[in-house]
C-alpha cells in the first residue's frame, strides 16, 4: 500500500469513527437500540486511524483532498454509485437496482477509458492536519454532545415545530445557495479590476482606490467636445498657431484618438489622482514616469505636506476603502461605439425583435393550439406528435445557416 492510501485509511477511519460515535451518543440519549454497536465500531475505527501516519504528528483534524481531471471525478461517482446499487439490489433481491447497477458500471468504465485516453491526466493528493490542543479537543467534544442532546431534546418535546423548522432551514438554504451567483455577480460588478481575481482567494467586500482632485500644471487634463461628444484628452503638442494638438482618454471608446483644437475649447479639469502610501506617509501619485517610477506629493506627515519626491512602485501600497466602484456601469457605457448613443441603438433593436417576436408566436401558437384542440382532421395525431418533437429539440439546431 503506497503512502497516501495509507493516509486516506486513516482519514477515512478518523472521520468515520468521530461520527459513529456521535451516532452512539444521540441513540444512547434517545434510548433507542444500537448505541452499543455504533460506540464499538467507532471506537475501532479511531484506534485503527491512530495506526495510520495521520496521526502521527499529534491530535487534530486529518485533511484530505484529491485533485484531478472532471474524468477522473466522474468515474470514482459511478464507481461509488455502482457499489450502492449492487448492494441495495442484493439486499432488496431487486433486479431493476442490477440493472441500475450495470448501467453506473458502464459509465465508470466510459469516463475511465475517457481518463486514461489524455496521458496528461494526474491525480494529485493533497493531505494535511490542522493541530488542535487539548483543550481545543476537548471543547469540540463538548459541543458535539451538547448539539446531540439537543437533538435529542428537539426529537422528544418538538417533535411537529422542529420538523417545520427543519423544513424551513432547508428552504432558506437553498435560496441562500440559489442567490450565491447572483451576489456574486452582482458584487463583482462594483469591483476594481484587481479584485476580480486576487491571490487571496474570493474578494466579497469590494474595495476602491482613495483619489483626491488635483490640477497638474505640467500635464493638464482637459475637457471639451469632439464631434458632438464629450470628451477628456491630454495635450500632446502644440502647432505653429499656438493651438493644442490633443489626445483622448475618455470616452474609452474614443482613447488615442487625437486632433487639433483651438485654446479656448477646452477647460482644464481635475484628475482624480490615486492616493498611495509607503514608510512612514501618505501621498498622491502627481506623475508616472516612462520608467514606471512614481512622482508622490505627499500628504502626512505635516512636515513634508506640499513637497514631491520619486519613488519605484514596488515601494508604494494603494489606500483603498471599503466602497463601490459606480464607475463600471459608465465605463461599459462610455466603451459603446459613439453612434449607438451609448447603447440605446441596441436598447431599440432588442426591444423591435422582442415585441415582434412574442406577438408573433402569440397569433401563430393560438391558431395552432386552436387547430389541434378543436378541429378534427386526418393525421391530426401524428402532425401533434412532429410537433411535440420539434419543441424537444433545443433551439440552435434548429437556425438555418
Amino acid at each position: 500500500m503506497t503512502a497516501n492510501l495509507v493516509f486516506a485509511v486513516g482519514v477515512l477511519s478518523a472521520w468515520s469513527g468521530g461520527l459513529l460515535l456521535l451516532r452512539a451518543a444521540f441513540l444512547g440519549l434517545a434510548r433507542r437500540p444500537g448505541a452499543s454497536l455504533a460506540a464499538g465500531l467507532g471506537g475501532l475505527l479511531l484506534l485503527l486511524a491512530a495506526s495510520t501516519p495521520a496521526f502521527r504528528s499529534g491530535f487534530g483534524v486529518p485533511l484530505l483532498w484529491m485533485v484531478m481531471p472532471f474524468t477522473a471525478w466522474a468515474s470514482l461517482f459511478c464507481f461509488c454509485m455502482t457499489l450502492v446499487c449492487a448492494v441495495q439490489s442484493y439486499l432488496d433481491a431487486s433486479r431493476k437496482r442490477l440493472a441500475a447497477a450495470a448501467t453506473w458500471l458502464g459509465a465508470f468504465c466510459l469516463f475511465l477509458v475517457l481518463y486514461r485516453m489524455d496521458p496528461e491526466n494526474r491525480i494529485q493528493i493533497l493531505r494535511g492536519q490542522i493541530r488542535l490542543s487539548v483543550p481545543a479537543i476537548a471543547a469540540l467534544i463538548g459541543c458535539a454532545f451538547a448539539a446531540v442532546g439537543a437533538m435529542v431534546t428537539a426529537g422528544r418535546r418538538l417533535r411537529q415545530i422542529g420538523s417545520k423548522l427543519l423544513v424551513h432551514t432547508a428552504l432558506l438554504a437553498g435560496c441562500v445557495i440559489f442567490g450565491l451567483p447572483f451576489a456574486w455577480l452582482l458584487i463583482t460588478s462594483f469591483k476594481e479590476d484587481r479584485d476580480m481575481s486576487n491571490a487571496r482567494g474570493l474578494v466579497w467586500i469590494p474595495k476602491v482606490q482613495r483619489t483626491v482632485r488635483y490640477l497638474d500644471p505640467d500635464d493638464p487634463l482637459l475637457e471639451g467636445e469632439y464631434k458632438g461628444n464629450w470628451v477628456q484628452a491630454t495635450v500632446d503638442g502644440r502647432t505653429s498657431d499656438g493651438s493644442y494638438i490633443v489626445e483622448v482618454q475618455r470616452p474609452s471608446s474614443l482613447r488615442g484618438v487625437s486632433f487639433t483644437a483651438r485654446v479656448g475649447a477646452f477647460r482644464v479639469a481635475a484628475k482624480d489622482a490615486p492616493v498611495v502610501s509607503g514608510n512612514g506617509f501618505t501621498g498622491f501619485v502627481a506623475r508616472e514616469l516612462d520608467d514606471g517610477r512614481r512622482v508622490v506629493r505627499f500628504l502626512t506627515p505635516a512636515s513634508m505636506v506640499g513637497k514631491s519626491k520619486t519613488f519605484l512602485a514596488s515601494d508604494l501600497e494603494p489606500v483603498r476603502d471599503v466602497g463601490l466602484r459606480t464607475q463600471n456601469y459608465t465605463d461599459a457605457l462610455e466603451a459603446m461605439p459613439p453612434e449607438t448613443h451609448h447603447g440605446l441603438v441596441y436598447l431599440k433593436n432588442t426591444l423591435i425583435l422582442v415585441v415582434l417576436s412574442v406577438a408573433g408566436t402569440l397569433m401563430s401558437s393560438s391558431l395552432v393550439a386552436y387547430g389541434f384542440a378543436r378541429l378534427r382532421f386526418p393525421g391530426r395525431d401524428f402532425l401533434f406528435k412532429v410537433l411535440l418533437s420539434t419543441m424537444m429539440l433545443p433551439a440552435t439546431t434548429k437556425i438555418v445557416r
